[in-house]
C-alpha cells in the first residue's frame, strides 16, 4: 500500500474523531452537591501517554458543568502517536529505496522504481505533517478538538434518606388514612386480585424485596412494558397494592416502582421544588421541643405549623400549596413535610407517595409504602383547605 493512502486513512479517522467531540446536553443542577472527579486510564497503552487532565467544576449557582477533556486528548495522543509511525515508516522507506538506487548498476526500471518510492515516502510525509492545515481549510472545527461539556447533575438528599430508612415516615395518628397495612397482621391478610400469579406466599418480616417481591417486580416488568410512562406507574402501583408486596420505606417503594419497575424518567416542574434546608430548621427545632419534655404529637404539630408559614412566606399564599397541588397528574411523586422523625432523627421530616387521583376535601388518593408494611392505597392532604403541606413534585415522563 502507498503511504498517501496511509495518510488519507489517518486523515479519516481524526475526522470521525473530532465530530465526536460534541457538547452533552444539559441537566438540572443544584450547586451544594460535592464533586468528585473521576479519570480514566486508557486499556491500551501509547507511548507518551502522562494522564489526562483533572476535571475542575467551572461556572456558578445553577450553570456549574465541567469540561471532560478526556477523549480530545486521546485522540491527539494517537494523531502524535501515528506521525511518529508515519515518519519511521517513511525514512525506512527512503532508506530502501537509496540502497536499491545505488544497486541499480544503471538499470533504468529499478532506478525509477526506487525514485518513485522516494517520491511516494516524501508525500506521505508532506501529507501526515499537512494534515491540520487540510483539515482546517475545509472547517476550522475538524481540528478544534473540545472537551465535552457536561452540566452537574442535582441529587435529592431527602428521597434518598426516606429510601433506606426503617423508621415510620408518617406523622402520629396518620396511618390509618395513608391506608397502610402492616405486615405483621395476624392471620395475614390474603390478595385474590393480585394481576399475576406469584409463587411465593405472602411473608412478613422478610428484608425488603423477598422472594414474592421479586416475583412481582419481574412480572410487572414484562406486563407493562409497552405502556406509556405514565400509565405503567398506575398500572404497577395498583398491581403492587393488589399482591401483597413490601418494597420497603416510602422512598425506596415509589422509586421500586417508578424507577426499577417502570423505569420512567423523573423531572421536576420549574419551580416546584423546595430546598431541603428551608425545612430542615423546623425539623430541628422539633426535635429541640421533644428534648425539652413536651409531647411528639405536640412538638409536631408545632414544627409543621412553623413549616406552613415559612413555605408560604417563601412561595406566596397564592401559589402554595394549592397551585402546586394543582400541577399534579396521575403518576407523579411528591413529598408531604409531617415532622416525623422528631425522636430518632433519622428520617427526613416528609412522606412520600404516588398520586393517583384526587380524593376531594383537599385529599389525594395515592399509593405509597412503609418500613414493614405492604405497599397500600390511602388518602393524603395536599391543600390548603385541610392543612397539607406539599413541599416537592416529581414528574414522570
Amino acid at each position: 500500500m502507498r503511504f498517501p493512502t496511509r495518510a488519507s486513512l489517518l486523515v479519516l479517522v481524526v475526522f470521525f474523531c473530532a465530530l465526536a467531540a460534541s457538547p452533552a446536553a444539559a441537566a438540572e443542577v443544584n450547586e451544594n452537591v460535592p464533586f468528585t472527579p473521576a479519570v480514566p486510564e486508557p486499556a491500551v497503552y501509547i507511548p507518551g501517554y502522562t494522564g489526562f487532565s483533572k476535571l475542575q467544576v467551572q461556572g456558578e449557582g445553577g450553570n456549574r458543568y465541567v469540561d471532560v477533556p478526556f477523549i480530545a486528548e486521546y485522540v491527539v495522543l494517537i494523531f502524535r502517536y501515528a506521525l511518529g509511525i508515519m515518519v519511521t515508516l517513511a525514512m525506512v522507506m527512503i532508506v530502501v529505496a537509496g540502497i536499491q538506487w545505488m544497486t541499480a548498476a544503471g538499470n533504468a526500471g529499478t532506478i525509477q522504481t526506487a525514485k518513485t518510492r522516494i517520491t511516494n515516502a516524501v508525500m506521505g510525509l508532506l501529507l501526515a505533517f499537512g494534515s491540520y492545515t487540510i483539515l482546517f481549510i475545509i472547517n476550522p472545527e475538524l481540528v478544534n478538538f473540545r472537551a465535552l461539556r457536561v452540566d452537574l447533575v442535582r441529587t435529592v438528599d431527602v428521597a434518598s434518606e426516606m429510601r433506606t430508612t426503617r423508621e415510620p415516615t408518617w406523622a402520629p395518628g396518620e396511618r390509618g388514612s395513608l391506608g397502610l397495612r402492616a405486615c405483621d397482621e395476624e392471620p395475614l391478610p390474603s390478595f385474590p386480585e393480585c394481576p399475576f400469579t406469584l409463587s411465593a406466599a405472602v411473608r412478613c418480616g422478610a428484608p425488603d424485596r423477598e422472594e414474592r417481591t421479586r416475583q412481582f417486580i419481574e412480572a410487572a416488568s414484562a406486563r407493562y412494558a409497552s405502556e406509556p410512562a405514565r400509565t405503567r406507574v398506575l398500572h404497577i402501583a395498583d398491581a403492587a397494592v393488589k399482591c401483597g408486596v413490601h418494597m420497603g420505606s416510602c422512598g425506596n417503594t415509589w422509586e421500586t416502582i417508578v424507577r426499577d419497575i417502570a423505569h420512567a424518567r423523573l423531572v421536576y416542574p420549574s419551580g416546584m421544588e423546595t430546598n431541603s434546608s428551608l425545612l430542615r430548621p423546623h425539623q430541628e427545632a422539633g426535635r429541640a421541643c421533644v428534648s425539652s419534655g413536651k409531647s411528639v404529637s405536640e412538638c409536631a404539630r408545632t414544627s409543621q405549623e412553623a413549616a406552613y408559614v415559612a413555605l408560604r412566606s417563601h412561595f406566596g399564599e397564592s401559589v402554595w400549596p394549592d397551585t402546586w397541588a394543582d400541577t399534579l397528574r396521575p403518576g407523579d411523586v411528591f413529598w408531604i413535610y409531617n415532622a416525623n422523625g422528631l425522636t430518632s432523627g433519622s428520617v427526613a421530616g416528609q412522606h412520600s407517595a404516588i398520586f393517583v387521583s384526587p380524593a376531594g376535601g383537599g385529599r389525594a388518593n395515592v399509593v405509597n409504602g412503609g418500613y414493614g408494611n405492604f405497599v397500600s392505597a390511602g388518602t393524603i392532604c395536599i391543600r390548603s383547605s385541610c392543612g397539607g403541606l406539599l413541599t416537592r413534585i416529581i414528574q414522570v415522563e
